[in-house]
This record gives C-alpha cells, structure tokens and sequence, in this order.
C-alpha cells in the first residue's frame, strides 16, 4: 500500500513538473503542421509530412532560445514564441491587406515583411506590457499550464481524427494494393535469357508533338529525329489513359484501369493517397522482383512518388517536398525566397537530379528496373531554355502559366534527356530497354471557343503525350499505333519475358468535373482526340 501511495504521488509531481515546462510553443507549431496536412489528406501520405514536423519543431526551438536569451525569463520566452509563430501562419491574411495596393508592394515586397515585423513587435510589447500591469497581475506559471492545456486540445483535435482517419486509410490503401498486384499473382515470368536494364522515365506534362505545333507553334523534329535514331518507336497515336499524374501514372505501374477503386468505394472518390500507394508498391515492380531485377527510384519530383520505401536504391530522394513548400509559402519566407532563394535551389536541384546523377544510376548493378519520374516540364518553372535559373518570382509560391515559359523549360528539358538517353545507351553493357512518356500533356486551354468545347480542347491538350520505346534486339514487337501507357508493361513484359499478358482496350478518359475533380465520373474522349496523318 505504501508503494502504491509513492507511485502515486510521485506520477503528480512528474504531471506537475511536466504541466509547467512551457511546451506549447511546440504543440502549436505542430498543431499548424498537421492543420495543413489534414486540408490535403487525401492527396498525402503520412511519410509526406514529417519533414514538415521536424522543421517545425526546430524553428519552434530556435525561436524559444532566443526569446530566452533575451527576455531571461522561461515562461515569457515560451509566450513569445508561440504569439510567434502563431503570426507566422497568419503572414497571408496579414498580406490580403495590401491587395489594394497591390502594384506597388509587389515591385516593393520587402515593405511587408518590415510592416509585419513591427506589427509583431508591437504585439509583443502589448501582451508583455498587460501582462505586468497592476490590474492583470499574471502568474507566468499558472498562465504556462494554461498555454499547455488549450494547446495540447488543439493539437489533438487534429492529431485524434488524423491518427484514427489514417489507420482506415492504411487499411483501404493495403486492400486495393492487395488487389492491383493480385491481378499478377500467377504470372511466371522467364528470366532465362538476357535481362537488360530497363528505364521508366517520365517528363511530367510534356506536350505531344500535336499539341506542340497545335498551340504552341512549335517543331520538337530534332527530339524526335534523335529518338528514332537512337532506335525509339513512336506510335502515331500516343494518348494517355488519364488527365493527372496520380492516376495516369498508378494504372501504367499496375498494367490496368483503375476501375477497381471506383467499384470499391464509390466514383466520387478522391483519395488519391491510394493512388501514391499504388506507385509504391505496383504490380510492375512486383514481376521485375521475380526475376532479379533491382528497383531503383531516381527522384526528381516533390511528392507523389519522391521515395519508394522498398526499393533497393532512392537516389535524389532527400530535400523539401511540396507539402515543406506549401507550409514554408505561408509564412514570410515566401517573400524573403525571393531574395534568399533557399528553397528555389533546392527544387531546382531535385529537378536535375536524373541529369546530374546519371553516373550514380549507372553504377547501380544490374539487372534493373530504374524508374525516373521527372517533374520538367511542369511548373513550377526555374529554368530558361538554355538551363539558366529564372527568377525565384516565377516559382514556388507564384505559378506563372505563361506558354512562353513552359516552352522555355521544356525545350531544356529536351536538351538534358537527349544527354540522358545518349549516356544510357552508350555506358550500358547490354543496351538497355527504355520506357519515354509523359503522364499527362499541360492544360492552358488555348483557343477555347466557349463552355460547349472546352472540353473537347481540354482533352487534345490534356490527354495527348510523349510516348516512345526502345525494346532493343527485338526483330519485331508487339508495339503498335495507338499503345498507351496502361499497356506499355505488358507489351515489355510479353516480348522480353513471355507473360502472355493480353492487351486491353486503350482509351483515353477523364473526370466529367475536368476543371477540378480527380475522382471517378469518368468519361471517354479516345474519339475526341485528333492525331496527325
């Protein structure tokens, strides 16, 4: 019984001693992390955010010390880092107030963050001043349990739903895995012969040579001469089977529509985290496991598939993802970037990940299956035509959809994967079988005559892509005219390793809600897409 007592007792003195540790700086910084993870869940998987949620910690850390060092009093550096942060979070509504003025603050930016510095300044002083008045008479400790209290219930009124939101998710996300690759189950590849190294690369809304001279008034003939000479086929008719990046790209890596999610769980659906699941661990990757291959994932893209947790090799894998974008975008760095392009650099970095590492990708031994999902020609935009970095104010937080500008940078990109193709196929011991497309084509909806035709336009821009394959020793393939990419792994798989996978019907479809839905009112356009003769 004594024992018990002691027990007790010392569990409320820790409680005590833990309730008056100023730990709500901390709570609340993560508290805004997860806030902004639970508005875009759907599109995330929780790995996505806990570089956010370190960075967060630290910056609320930084921000205590040197509160502390200043004010030499624990408790009131634990209130001016969180009246800190909380500020932070709120630089955007602060900057809606300068909208009418807008022309000038943009040339003189550095104006508003000197403006919010002092308003911060004088809130500070304000909660200080009160705070020591007669008429308050605060008690910094009873008012740091208090801060602890509200900002322990804040973060978990996010944290509980998330973590119950998730083991559901997790749940579903395994399931329809479970079901893509089960597709594949009893599939027995043969392995007996030659097994050449085979890459996946995808330039991320690169138009087709139809939508290039159609509405950019552009020739790409010197890339496409470079790829036929290098031995490339290229159908006449190359569409993709989806308008985005999440579904186009989780039906190629599964060699299937993606009608069994909608079946499941409804064509409103728009938890496209079980897209990135998808991409993660796909039926594609699943047959390259069974004969040896090793997967490499060269990461030159933000989010959706920026790391494979199985794969034998992540190269490029490290540094911000958007989700670290968008947070950091809310707060004034978004403005300081431009000046300090901290953030511009290190996204301009991952994109020449695949171009600057090449060497690195090579080295890996083979047989392998190297997957290269390219963000370029995409925006944000950080390149001119001839490799030169914009300004930070065409990226990142400002998404400039000029046409001469994706141009610019997808004429660069051009340029680097002719490099990166030459350098692959002339290092590789046994040359190697390559995979080029695109996962969707880009979406300034030019010339749209009015609502009735819009889509009719959206899909000719959206839907026809870059689509080329080098099946190398190969005297004929089962490549043909019209081949998208739900069946690009079944040709590969037929013809180098007799699957006997049978071809589905290629088509070409996108959500009736175009404008902004991802889910699963599909609609088929295949006959809306025009093709050169």
């Amino acid at each position: 019984m004594v024992v018990e007592e002691v027990a007790v007792s010392a569990s409320v003195r820790f409680l005590k001693v833990c309730a008056g540790w100023p730990v709500h700086p901390f709570l609340v910084a993560a508290f805004f992390v997860l806030s902004l993870f639970a508005s875009v869940e759907t599109k995330l998987l929780p790995m996505h955010v806990m570089n956010a949620l370190v960075g967060s910690q630290l910056l609320s850390l930084l921000i205590l010390v040197g509160a502390w060092l200043l004010q030499q009093n624990r408790d009131k550096a634990a209130i001016t880092a969180t009246v800190t942060l909380f500020w932070c979070i709120l630089f955007r509504p602060f900057c809606t107030l300068f909208m009418p003025w807008m022309n000038f603050f943009d040339k003189h930016d550095w104006l508003v963050v000197l403006t919010y510095v002092v308003v911060l300044g004088g809130i500070l002083v304000a909660i200080d001043r009160a705070a020591n008045h007669p008429k308050f008479a605060l008690s910094y400790p009873s008012f740091t349990v208090c801060m602890n209290v509200l900002s322990l219930l804040l973060f978990c009124s996010v944290a509980a739903p998330l973590a119950i939101n998730e083991c559901n998710e997790k749940q579903t996300r395994s399931m329809m895995v479970a079901a893509f690759k089960g597709q594949f189950e009893k599939i027995k590849l043969d392995g007996t012969k030659a097994r050449p190294d085979v890459y996946y690369i995808i330039l991320d809304q690169f138009a087709a040579d139809d939508s290039l001279k159609q509405f950019f008034h552009y020739s790409p003939d010197r890339f496409s001469a470079f790829l036929r000479k290098r031995d490339f086929y290229l159908p006449k008719k190359p569409m993709s089977n989806y308008d985005n990046t999440y579904q186009s790209l989780s039906s190629s890596l599964n060699m299937s529509y993606l009608d069994p999610i909608p079946r499941a769980l409804g064509t409103g659906n728009e938890d496209l985290s079980i897209n990135i699941a998808l991409m993660q661990d796909s039926a594609v990757v699943q047959l390259f496991r069974q004969i040896g291959y090793k997967i490499v994932n060269v990461s030159a893209s933000d989010l959706e598939d920026s790391y494979w947790p199985d794969a034998d090799r992540n190269i490029g894998a490290e540094g911000p993802n958007e989700f670290d974008m968008q947070l950091v975008m809310m707060t004034p760095w978004s403005i300081v970037e431009h000046y300090v392009p901290v953030l511009h650099e290190a996204y301009a970095r991952r994109r020449l990940t695949p171009f600057a590492r090449t060497k690195e990708i090579l080295d890996v031994d083979g047989p392998k299956f190297v997957y290269i999902h390219e963000m370029m020609p995409h925006s944000p935009y950080l390149f001119d035509e001839k490799g030169k970095r914009l300004s930070p104010r065409f990226g990142l937080g400002r998404f400039n959809y000029s046409p001469e500008i994706y141009l610019g940078q997808l004429k660069f990109v051009e340029n680097e994967t002719m490099d990166l193709i030459a350098q692959i196929q002339d290092r590789s011991a046994q040359k190697p079988i390559i995979i080029l497309q695109s996962d969707h084509g880009p979406d300034f909806q030019f010339g749209v005559p009015n609502q009735s035709g819009m889509m009719q336009w959206y899909a000719n821009e959206r839907l026809r892509i870059l689509n080329a394959y080098c099946f190398p020793g190969m005297e004929k393939t089962s490549l043909y005219a019209s081949i998208s990419p739900v069946n690009s792994f079944r040709a590969l798989f037929h013809d180098y390793f007799k699957a006997g996978l049978p071809f589905l019907t290629d088509r070409a479809q996108i959500d009736r809600d175009f404008m902004s839905g991802k889910g699963y009112r599909l609609t088929d356009v295949t006959n809306n897409l025009h093709f050169a003769d």
